[in-house]
């Protein structure tokens, strides 16, 4: 399409191309619906506006094909009118996330983001281990890839709970296309499960409302998920769960299932484990490191498996 023409659909005001419905002023300059409501005069000829429309434009407008909102981003599309909205809610060029690991201040595009957590891979043997200390209200987090899309996967453990949140890294709009699963069974025998299930949200949740409120994240007891405990020697106690991640209206097997060994040390004091139980990341070469927040004083492990549809074991 010659750009000519779409120069002549410009907005005079705001530079935004016109698209129906286009009104114009007493003198003929039309503008679009932004400048139309937020203006009370032209700003061409100072005349008021009118309630009349160029239905000219709007008809030439229906049969252009324009650029993608995000262009300056590197979106190539180019898209009918009918297209454009649609196609701006799915466009993941311009969406900046920033880094869920703490403290850092990366900020970029999804595909950015995934090399730069792939990046602070420091793995020099076939297992790693990293030993951190977890106290209440701090939280784990790990990047997943599924369906062609990325999420994090939170957990945050405290006052006696576990709580559980996925957030689709982006179109906000896109968030509740996928919903998540946790399910606890008992080691070794596959039986009375325990399953979380809830929607995924979008990135422009904090963590405190993540954690707060339930419309956000799934919450399960430590005493609910005692009997899928596997105690070892030294008071170390094993939780697994399996978690998958679902897309709405695909009746295909889940994109992404994946058994988790959660390794946990309780404490004991006067005969009663301390309630603080909390696991950090065993990982193995193929893993990217976890992004835990670190302090406090309860030192746990835990080591898990991956599935091979996995961008990365959690």
């Amino acid at each position: 399409m010659d750009d000519s023409i779409l120069i002549e659909l410009e907005c005079p005001v705001c530079t935004n191309l016109l698209s129906p419905p286009i009104r114009q002023c007493a003198t003929g300059h039309s503008v679009c619906s932004d400048c139309f409501v937020k203006l009370k005069k032209c700003s061409l000829c100072l005349r008021e506006f009118t309630d009349s429309r160029n239905f000219t434009l709007e008809s030439l407008s229906l049969k252009i094909k324009y650029p993608c909102e995000n262009e300056s981003y590197g979106c190539q599309q180019r898209l009918t009118y009918s297209e454009r909205e649609d196609h701006h809610r799915n466009c993941r060029k311009g969406l900046k996330f920033s880094c869920a690991m703490e403290g850092c201040p990366f900020v970029g595009d999804p595909a950015d983001l995934k090399a730069h957590w792939l990046s602070k891979r420091t793995i020099f043997r076939d297992v790693q281990k990293d030993v951190v200390h977890l106290i209440n209200g701090q939280y784990k987090v790990d990047l997943i890839e599924a369906f062609n899309e990325l999420f994090w996967f939170k957990r945050s453990f405290y006052d006696d709970n576990i709580y559980f949140a996925m957030q689709y890294i982006g179109n906000p709009t896109k968030a509740e296309s996928f919903y998540f699963e946790v399910e606890f069974c008992e080691i070794n025998t596959n039986r009375n499960k325990l399953t979380l299930s809830h929607m995924c949200s979008s990135t422009e949740i904090s963590d405190d409302k993540l954690f707060s409120y339930s419309v956000y994240s799934s919450r399960v007891g430590f005493d609910s998920v005692h009997s899928y405990l596997a105690y070892k020697s030294n008071c170390d106690a094993q939780l697994v769960y399996t978690l998958k991640i679902f897309q709405i209206g695909h009746i295909a097997q889940p994109n992404l299932e994946k058994r988790i060994d959660e390794k946990e040390r309780f404490h004991k004091r006067n005969s009663q484990a301390v309630k603080e139980k909390n696991p950090v990341a065993e990982k193995t070469e193929r893993n990217l490191p976890d992004q835990s927040n670190k302090g406090g004083s309860v030192k746990v492990n835990s080591s898990e498996k991956k599935d091979s549809q996995l961008l990365i074991e959690l």
